[in-house]
């Protein structure tokens, strides 16, 4: 299969010949939502439009042929780590797609400030969070992806069991300790 940034499976609204290839997502606890409806922004973002914390919901094929950015990708690990890995070359697909200008602001910190859903100051791209010089973007039920400039490396964790982030985190670490003890870098 091609795993180019323009052809690797990512969707947002999922086409009726590919629903059987997207995973159930299963709550891992029952309070797994529970830390974003006690904050009043994140619970009034998270319930618009409703359906958005209800896994029964998510399940639906209403819902995965739904074109709804920031909450409706679908995709595998691997493909958001190529997309990552080849937006974090000059001379990468997306590069060409883009342009220098519009790439740099993808990559670069464009605004910055209190985030009341992260409840956290954030820095943010066009479209991406970036922290510490990482670019990437998380999702509430602990998938995550981004690209590393410093050990250059991009990562993805995609997971069907809504928790929180520290199997992610677990796996980022362990990732990031075999790096820095690989000899000759990571590419």
């Amino acid at each position: 299969m091609d795993r180019t940034p323009t052809t690797s499976p990512r969707t947002v609204g999922v086409e009726p010949d590919d629903l059987d290839r997207v995973a159930d997502l299963e709550p891992l606890t029952d309070a797994w939502a529970d830390g974003y409806l006690t904050d009043p922004f994140a619970r009034d973002a998270l319930l618009r439009p409703p359906g958005l914390l209800d896994p029964a919901y998510l399940r639906t094929e209403a819902w995965r042929r739904t074109s709804f950015p920031a909450v409706g990708l679908h995709a595998d690990a691997r493909s958001l780590a190529v997309l990552y890995d080849d937006l974090s070359r000059d001379d990468g697909v997306l590069a060409g797609l883009l342009g220098a200008d519009l790439r740099a602001k993808t990559l670069h910190t464009q605004a910055s400030g209190p985030d009341a859903f992260l409840r956290r100051d954030a820095e943010w791209s066009l479209g991406f969070d970036v922290e510490n010089g990482e670019v990437g973007m998380g999702g509430i039920g602990g998938s995550s992806a981004w690209w590393s400039p410093a050990p250059g490396y991009a990562m993805a964790y995609v997971t069907r069991g809504l928790l929180d982030h520290a199997r992610l985190d677990a796996v980022a670490t362990a990732v990031e300790q075999h790096l820095g003890e690989a000899v000759g870098g990571v590419r």
